[in-house]
């Protein structure tokens, strides 16, 4: 079983923040953590986001 996270962020935009949140959340898993990611509503974040 894999470990959880919940990556928070604060807005919906893409700023630098943002971008390393992404960076973080898409190597998780590959060392052994299930990621999700709660966005504040719809933007270029979760737009950037794979369903």
């Amino acid at each position: 079983m894999s470990e959880r996270v919940l990556a928070v962020a604060q807005s919906a935009e893409l700023g630098g923040a943002e971008h390393a949140l992404l960076r973080v959340a898409r190597r998780l898993p590959e060392h052994g953590f299930a990621v999700e990611l709660a966005v504040p509503g719809d933007g270029p974040l979760t737009e950037a986001v794979p369903p």
